[in-house]
């Protein structure tokens, strides 16, 4: 990766991204993190330089899996329920007018 690009957006998942979980309810997803490695979940995408052009496209399968290894569906269920939530690191710039 270009290493200027790389200064100037958050091009690496860890940048922005603390933790994701996943369950079957919002109470539980709220209280738990996924025992999934960043990397292996969000895959950083350039759109679009203009509009600070990255997207990031979830893995839900890698969730999916993670629930398996929990117990909480097995591996035959392929269509079910699960919240996901995405714990992101935010950065508040404040203006300072003199």
């Amino acid at each position: 990766m270009n290493e200027t690009l790389s200064n100037v957006f958050y091009t690496r998942p860890e940048d922005w991204l603390i933790q994701a979980s996943a369950a079957r309810d919002y109470a539980t997803a709220v209280k738990r993190k996924a025992d999934v490695a960043v990397e292996d979940l969000v895959k950083p995408i350039l759109t679009d330089i203009f509009y600070m052009g990255y997207c990031a496209e979830i893995n839900l399968e890698v969730l999916r899996e993670d629930m398996i290894k929990r117990g909480e569906t097995n591996e035959n269920e392929r269509d079910f329920d699960f919240t996901a939530i995405f714990w992101i690191k935010v950065l508040c710039i404040q203006k300072c007018y003199i």
